[in-house]
């Protein structure tokens, strides 16, 4: 799972947009019937971005979403800024490669803000365009069963995608990969005692062993159950011993 995604995001191009005009046969002075239709290259006239209010985390499960839908290394975005400065109502324009998806740059459009221009006597809305570029990844993605990732979006996805991943073990690993999917429903639940607590049915809820371990490959789930399993005061379940199961 990439936990870099938006290392990768190179460059986010001209929020800020051109040259404008009143609509046809609009008297002098007279409201716009909608947003001002501005050039990124003019956008500064009228809005200028409060950068400071950007917000650029992103949970792993939803960088995780990106990856298994393909995303976009460039996407080119219609929008609008409102009178209060909010972006509102984007639209795909182009997105390359072709049919690739374009989420994370819609994302990251909504977080922006604007403030009005100081040449601007009242704050003015604009309909405009951006262009977005992600840079490649710093190495090619594995192929073949050990790319295989878990789809914590819904119970039925999670089966699916765990059914595909066990398909080519042997019965040895796939009880481990069980195994360390137990330990990772528990993880950080506290001890057994306060675990008895919080679940009084004795178990964490479906939601809450999805989310953990949503995005996560075979490799990657190992590894984390068996970091979690040494935590102090941590439920630790036996998982088998590696060597009994040599992985492919």
């Amino acid at each position: 799972m990439y936990k870099t995604i938006l290392l990768l995001v190179l460059a986010v191009a001209s929020l800020g947009p051109m040259a404008g005009a009143s609509a046809a046969g609009a008297e002098p002075g007279a409201a716009p019937a909608g947003p001002l239709e501005v050039h990124p290259d003019a956008l500064e006239r009228y809005w200028l971005p409060r950068a400071a209010e950007m917000k650029r985390r992103v949970s792993e499960a939803r960088q995780a979403r990106w990856s298994r839908a393909g995303m976009a290394t460039a996407v080119k975005l219609d929008y609008t800024i409102d009178a209060q400065g909010r972006v509102r109502d984007i639209e795909v324009a182009e997105t390359a490669p072709a049919g690739a998806s374009p989420e994370w740059a819609v994302w990251m459009l909504r977080q922006h803000r604007f403030e009005a221009a100081g040449e601007a006597r009242d704050p003015v809305p604009v309909r405009t365009w951006t262009e977005m570029r992600m840079g490649p990844p710093p190495g090619a993605r594995p192929g073949g069963p050990a790319a295989a990732r878990i789809d914590g979006s819904s119970e039925e996805a999670m089966q699916d995608s765990l059914a595909t991943m066990m398909a080519p073990l042997p019965e040895a690993q796939r009880t481990v990969l069980l195994t360390a999917l137990l330990q990772l429903a528990v993880d950080g639940l506290g001890s057994e005692a306060e675990m008895r607590e919080r679940f009084p049915d004795g178990a964490p809820s479906p939601a809450y062993a999805r989310s953990r371990v949503d995005g996560m490959t075979r490799e990657e789930i190992l590894a984390e159950a068996e970091a979690a399993s040494r935590a102090e005061g941590a439920p630790r379940l036996v998982l088998p011993d590696a060597d009994a199961s040599p992985r492919p």
